[in-house]
């Protein structure tokens, strides 16, 4: 516990500033860090996008692999099915056996022929995947375009097989250059065009076998589709084993990108950590972070000069208080003072009893205005009409001891008196003209005259201007003067009498009740001019 009256560390200070009053954040600890979120959620859309990829190429490959198988099949069905069909018209062979290019087909082929609408094949290789053949529909056409399925034979061997009915005549014709016998554009044959008995090739060589060339047969042709099948397994296998190698290196790979990406994140943090009182005057910077942090650090650095502020209005509210009733409390203790010197009648303790209640009164109004300063408080709401001629007067009033010792003179310039009442917070506007008489008494030139005077505009606002002869002024005194603790001559303090904030509180209470404050300088021959004008809105 703290001991009584013991001051608070200067990080307990109080904010008051209202440009940071919001409500207060409260942080918990999360059960995942960003890390792992990014983690996980990056390892995710990796192995979707692999996942996807993988598919996709699979598909490609197997898609192109049966094209490929389909094109074979169809181009080695429409080149052999002379041959095909020709042989199951031989007769058998002695012993039974069947046609030799059904017991050994072209490569790896099985064939089977048969006559449109029947059931039973004329002739089949071994092996042939089933005998359950689609009915291939001809209609009119002489030629059918091939049939391609897939099916399974009885040793379990998968089989693409193709089939298609033609008319070896018309195929015979169209190898010729010539167009089909069912074209309409082919010119059509007298009696003595047609031949009995098989037809014959381009230079009398009879064709192959004993059929009609009008004849339609469905020949059908299946090719094994093992090796694409062992092609897709492999194909398989090295994706899945290349998939998992990659999901793995991208694994570590985020995990070193994304450390390496959120190191400006724990600099961050640790430079928010280091704040305190005595540095929150330097900016909080990352020059290597991300373009996604650069927000986060400019509101933290915001939020940063926004405390900085505070504490200064926090010290310099302090060093208001003390300045401001430095002057009532010398004052009263002189009053002390001097009624303790010596014994003193009934009627002097009175009169140095109402002195110290008047200082007092001033101090409490003092005090008033300086919290509701600090707290910023709305002025305006303990506004009441003023009579701004008679405050300035009072002003002037509280210094005249101060004039007379340096033998100054005091010029009223003011209109008509029912004119010059603003509506403004009493207080404030007390402390507004009693710092600019204190400070025209302490600054002017010794033996000149001070020029108060109070006006009306037309528009209603009320204009209390001072004016005096003072040394040299610097360049940039119209804004600077306005500055806690600047002074314009720190040899002319007073031996630390002013503390040079009169005039920065005259700008504070000013900006609380609305009014406008400016300096303005000028040089009449030797003399320097200092005018300072307060501006009190209708």
């Amino acid at each position: 516990m703290m001991a009584s009256g013991s001051q608070p560390p200067p990080t307990a200070l109080a904010i008051r500033d209202p440009a940071i009053r919001a409500p207060a954040i409260k942080a918990r600890a999360g059960t995942t860090s960003i890390r792992l979120r990014l983690v996980i959620g990056c390892l995710t859309a990796t192995a979707l996008a692999i996942c996807v990829a993988g598919i996709s190429v699979y598909r490609i490959v197997d898609a192109q692999l049966a094209e490929a198988g389909t094109d074979e099949l169809r181009a080695v069905l429409q080149s052999n099915s002379h041959r095909a069909a020709a042989e199951s018209n031989r007769p058998p062979r002695a012993g039974g056996e069947v046609s030799t290019f059904f017991t050994a087909s072209p490569g790896s082929y099985r064939w089977l022929v048969r006559r449109p609408g029947m059931e039973t094949a004329k002739a089949m290789s071994d092996g042939f995947p089933g005998e359950a053949l689609p009915a291939i529909d001809v209609g009119a056409q002489r030629e059918t375009e091939p049939v391609v399925y897939e099916t399974t034979g009885a040793d379990g061997v998968p089989f693409r097989v193709a089939g298609y009915c033609f008319t070896p005549a018309d195929n015979m014709q169209r190898d010729r250059g010539g167009p089909p016998r069912n074209d309409p554009g082919r010119p059509q044959e007298g009696r003595e065009g047609l031949r009995r008995g098989p037809p014959r090739e381009r230079g009398g060589r009879p064709l192959p076998g004993g059929f009609s060339p009008n004849e339609r047969f469905d020949v059908f042709v299946a090719a094994s589709t093992a090796d694409e099948l062992a092609t897709l397994t492999s194909l398989k296998g090295t994706l899945l084993a290349t998939g998992a190698g990659a999901i793995l290196v991208s694994c570590l790979g985020l995990l070193l990108v994304i450390r390496r990406s959120l190191l400006p994140l724990g600099e961050l943090s640790r430079r928010v950590a280091e704040l305190d009182a005595s540095t929150l005057s330097d900016p909080i910077e990352l020059p290597d972070a991300a373009r996604e942090l650069t927000p986060i650090v400019t509101a933290l650095d915001s939020t940063r000069e926004r405390l900085n502020s505070a504490f200064e209005r926090e010290r310099r509210f302090t060093a208001d208080a003390a300045h401001e009733l430095r002057t009532p409390l010398a004052g009263l203790r002189a009053v002390l003072e001097v009624v303790l010197r010596r014994q003193r009648s009934l009627e002097e303790h009175r009169d140095a009893a109402e002195q110290c209640l008047e200082v007092t009164e001033s101090m409490q109004s003092m005090v008033e205005a300086l919290l509701a300063l600090s707290r910023g408080e709305d002025a305006m709401d303990a506004a009441a009409p003023v009579d701004i001629a008679l405050e300035m007067s009072r002003a002037f009033d509280s210094v005249q001891g101060e004039l007379e010792d340096r033998r100054m003179t005091l010029v009223h310039d003011v209109g008509e008196r029912s004119l010059n009442v603003a509506t403004a917070s009493p207080a404030l506007v007390e402390r507004i003209l009693s710092n600019i008489a204190r400070n025209a008494a302490a600054y002017a030139n010794s033996g000149t005259a001070i020029t108060a005077s109070v006006h009306t505009g037309e528009d209603g606002a009320v204009c209390a201007k001072v004016t005096n002869e003072c040394e040299a002024l610097p360049l940039g005194i119209e804004t600077a003067a306005f500055e806690p603790f600047w002074r314009a001559d720190s040899a002319r303090t007073g031996e630390g009498k002013h503390a040079g904030l009169g005039l920065a509180l005259v700008a504070k209470a000013a900006e609380a009740i609305g009014a406008e404050v400016s300096i303005g300088t000028g040089q009449s021959g030797d003399a320097h001019r200092f005018e300072i004008t307060v501006r009190f809105a209708a």
